[in-house]
């Protein structure tokens, strides 16, 4: 029998497996989630002190001498950045335009544009907050979008100077799940 119809649901034919390739990706992923997240964490520390020295983890190049573990999280790389949603603070750490803030799906996702040459891609959320308000007049002169200038203003900002933080926005309550990695590679 070919493991695509083992893997399928009971309901369709299977006997229900998971895939072990999407089930093996989502907990190198969550081991991942913990080097973005977990600073106390000893492994955390020991993994950044080794490999995060200069760069931050998405930043990361591989080496050929790195461990399998840390070859396998850098392959997470891109299903973590899928699930990842800033959470603005202050607005400096946050890139305008390709980082996901307002949903899962950065503003160039949002109105389909490739990265376009007559955006500015050095933008950081702060260049669009006056006074822990958004300024309304320039978000309408670079979006000219009117409803995506509406979902900009529902993003609340802080009332204090804090730092920009991120959420897994994949799940209900902003946590990392295993089955929401999982699920977000499209499997059955």
């Amino acid at each position: 029998m070919a493991w695509d119809k083992i893997c399928r649901p009971k309901q369709n034919g299977g006997i229900g497996l998971h895939k072990t390739v999407a089930l093996n990706q989502a907990y190198q992923s969550k081991l991942a989630w913990k080097i973005c997240t977990n600073q106390n964490s000893m492994w955390v520390c020991l993994m950044r002190t080794k490999y995060l020295r200069h760069h931050d983890f998405f930043n990361a190049q591989g080496k050929q001498v790195d461990s399998l573990v840390w070859k396998n999280l850098l392959k997470c790389r891109k299903l973590i950045w899928q699930g990842l949603i800033w959470t603005v603070g202050n607005g400096k750490d946050i890139y305008f335009w390709q980082e996901n803030w307002i949903e899962t799906r950065s503003i160039l996702d949002l109105l389909d544009l490739e990265d376009d040459d007559s955006v500015d891609l050095g933008l950081k959320v702060n260049e669009f907050i006056e006074d822990k308000q958004w300024n309304v007049h320039k978000l309408h002169i670079v979006l000219r979008s009117p409803a995506l200038v509406q979902k900009v203003l529902g993003v609340p900002l802080r009332l204090t100077d804090i730092n920009d933080s991120f959420c897994w926005g994949l799940s209900s309550s902003g946590s990392f799940t295993t089955k929401s990695a999982w699920l977000a590679q499209g499997v059955d």
